[in-house]
């Protein structure tokens, strides 16, 4: 499957998952092993969603925006 959106490449798991020494992104979408870098884009899909991904990285980057804000306020 093709896409001119480029989409997965960067697993997100949590402190609980089974996959957490797999994982790049944390569940508060830092890139782990770093404090200041965050990831809210189409790499945090598992694969690709066959459709346009717009809507789904604005509502992800709204949840991480929450995680910025409260690391720097």
């Amino acid at each position: 499957l093709g896409t001119a959106h480029p989409q997965g490449g960067n697993m997100i798991a949590g402190i609980n998952s089974t996959h957490r020494e797999d994982r790049v992104v944390t569940e508060d979408f830092k890139l782990d092993g770093f404090d200041n870098v965050f990831v809210a884009d189409a790499s945090l899909f598992p694969t690709s969603i066959t459709i346009n991904p717009q809507w789904t990285i604005m509502a992800m980057s709204s949840m991480a925006a929450k995680n910025v804000i409260h690391e720097f306020i």
